[in-house]
């Protein structure tokens, strides 16, 4: 199965990841895996989002693994952004198992 991966032009924090209960968590650990893989886009893209609205996000996924990106991402880092996805989807996942 191939996941999709879809650029847009604005995107709200709203649904799914944000409003999930172990966001907050699951994010500090994909924000660590991000500051490791990609130290330079970890850095260009924390300047993009002190620029962004408090409501907007620069990527989101589902939970079928098919991640959205905002336009504002530069193509050589949306490499980056799914990574960051992926583990933060990953992480909400093995978070969800341990709380049962």
């Amino acid at each position: 199965m191939r996941r999709k991966i879809k650029v847009v032009k604005r995107l709200e924090a709203k649904g799914y990841p944000t409003a999930s209960p172990r966001y907050a968590e699951s994010h500090d650990e994909a924000d660590n895996a991000e500051k490791r893989h990609y130290p330079r886009a970890y850095k260009e893209l924390k300047k993009i989002e002190k620029h962004m609205g408090r409501k907007e996000l620069l990527a989101s996924h589902n939970r079928h693994g098919d991640v959205t990106i905002e336009y504002r991402v530069p193509k050589r880092d949306r490499k980056d952004i799914i990574l960051h996805e992926d583990t933060e989807r990953k992480a909400d996942k093995r978070l969800k198992k341990k709380k049962k």
